[in-house]
């Protein structure tokens, strides 16, 4: 018994690119370990801003943390528009998991108001902020659906070969959209002009004019923040080693941030910036990339495969 119980071969472990039907449906799933520290940074960068001085060493925290929450549209947004799962699930989904973190922005923004004396003299109220989110969400998928539309390019699970090397085992055809498809997209539509409709009722120093301009100023720097950040990450993750993507990723982060510093940038802040905003710019930029990178990077060794080509 002993021999025959030697000889057993051990139990194979479990390779993602070889047995895909084992794999989780939702992108969002393998993205769990920084949607938990996006989830951290919303609970915490409100009551950090009241208690940290913008000129203070510490800063530095701050201002990374707001590149770790902007991470948060650009890796939802991968599962809402370039998922594997019909559009309705893949929205709900991912939706829902954004209504969270939202909800985590809003307990820390409510605990900052709760530690503050007087009345705010900002444009924008912390609940207008909040209320903002999905409509600045729906800005960020704009790139990813021309990419998705135009060109074809879908997040497939992989088939068929080593982790890094393999493809899927056929090419999967565009789903067409069904009317439940059409609801859902109208109603999340709705629902986020709706949402950003409330916050117009709050006292700021800002008319409903400026606040809709605000807000669509914030969709289109979105969308910008998107198409030169998210996609030229997204091709260069699933084209490349992973070393040499990350080899790769912080220095086109600089690269993105001189640029943006060289463009209008300087003009909307009012006024030339310092040498604190210009760190704490860069650190934003660094919060930024690394979090995509890293939710790109756990994509990846999860099986998945960017998809590219309409068929």
């Amino acid at each position: 018994m002993s021999d025959q119980a030697a000889e057993t071969p051990p139990e194979p472990e479990f390779n993602p690119a070889v047995e895909p039907d084992r794999l989780p449906r939702s992108v969002v799933v393998p993205l769990a370990p920084v949607l938990l520290v996006v989830a951290i940074a919303n609970l915490a960068v409100a009551p950090l801003m009241k208690a940290i001085s913008p000129h203070d060493s510490s800063s530095f925290i701050v201002y990374t943390s707001f590149g770790v929450i902007a991470s948060q549209l650009g890796l939802l947004s991968l599962g809402v528009v370039l998922g594997q799962e019909e559009f309705w699930r893949r929205t709900a989904v991912n939706w829902g998991v954004g209504l969270l973190l939202l909800f985590c922005l809003s307990v820390g923004s409510a605990a900052a108001d709760q530690t503050s004396h007087g009345r705010s003299h900002e444009p924008l109220g912390p609940r207008q902020v909040v209320c903002l989110v999905p409509l600045i969400f729906l800005g960020a998928q704009v790139p990813l659906w021309i990419a998705r539309t135009m060109f074809g390019w879908r997040l497939v699970r992989a088939a068929n070969g080593p982790l890094g090397e393999s493809k899927p085992s056929a090419f999967s055809p565009e789903p067409h959209l069904t009317l439940r498809d059409l609801f859902s997209g109208t109603a999340i539509v709705a629902i986020t002009l709706g949402i950003a409709r409330l916050a117009t009722g709050e006292q700021s120093a800002l008319s409903r004019s400026e606040f809709w301009l605000a807000a669509g100023l914030g969709s289109l720097g979105a969308a910008a923040i998107s198409l030169i950040s998210l996609l030229p990450l997204l091709r260069l993750f699933f084209s490349a080693e992973l070393g040499s993507a990350w080899f790769f990723a912080l220095p086109y982060g600089f690269f993105i941030g001189v640029i943006l510093l060289a463009l209008p940038l300087s003009r909307l802040i009012g006024a030339r910036p310092d040498a604190m905003q210009i760190f704490g710019f860069f650190c934003a930029i660094f919060g930024l990339i690394a979090s995509l990178g890293a939710g790109l990077t756990l994509i990846c060794r999860s099986g998945w495969q960017l998809q590219r080509g309409k068929g």
